[in-house]
């Protein structure tokens, strides 16, 4: 399930107290989408005492519902010693970055490029074929073309530049344009 209510149930089943908050991302969300923050007591502590005195305890784990909470859920599973946590990786996030630490390790990756303009796609589009056009961060398949053509590219990227970046209050300025992979898609939180 997207919300990551299926993992919050399937885990109260099963006998495991959690705690549920807000993160920064969502809590921005709610803001824009209903004009008001959730309440304080609701929203993930960001700084690592804050959290410590927030849970008093180590936890199991701080999982995250999805790409917009993994960095906070990241910070809070090591400030809060989680027993099983992963290490910060902002390749975890931004899929430009996580495909070129496959590239830099010699493992197998997107032909990829970050662009500023419609022309930067369509010139990687007429070299490539078919592309994926998609902000370098973003949630499931939100702002994610995949374009034939040079022009659906062109008309991808100018649909993307400029709109709500995720997490905070910019814009997009680029995109990220990959060469399309056909095939099974797995998803794996590890970098």
């Amino acid at each position: 399930e997207y919300t990551g209510g299926g993992l919050v149930a399937a885990l109260r089943e099963r006998g495991v107290a959690v705690a549920t908050v807000f993160s920064e991302y969502a809590a921005w969300g709610v803001r824009e989408r209903y004009g008001e923050r959730p309440p304080v007591e609701l929203v993930c502590p960001f700084e690592a005492e804050e959290a410590r005195a927030w849970l008093g305890r180590a936890p199991l784990a701080v999982f995250s519902e999805s790409d917009g909470g993994l960095a906070q859920a990241e910070r809070l599973g090591w400030a809060l010693e989680a027993r099983f946590r992963n290490e910060p990786n902002p390749c975890r996030r931004d899929k430009y970055l996580l495909h070129e630490a496959l590239r830099r390790r010699g493992l197998g990756h997107c032909r990829q490029r970050l662009c500023r303009s419609p022309e930067e796609v369509a010139s990687f589009c007429r070299e490539h074929g078919r592309v994926v056009v998609k902000p370098s961060r973003g949630v499931g398949s939100e702002g994610v073309f995949v374009c034939e053509t040079a022009r659906e590219a062109r008309e991808a990227t100018q649909a993307l530049l400029g709109a709500p970046r995720l997490g905070d209050d910019g814009v997009l300025e680029e995109v990220l344009v990959q060469a399309c992979l056909r095939g099974e898609e797995y998803a794996v939180d590890s970098v």
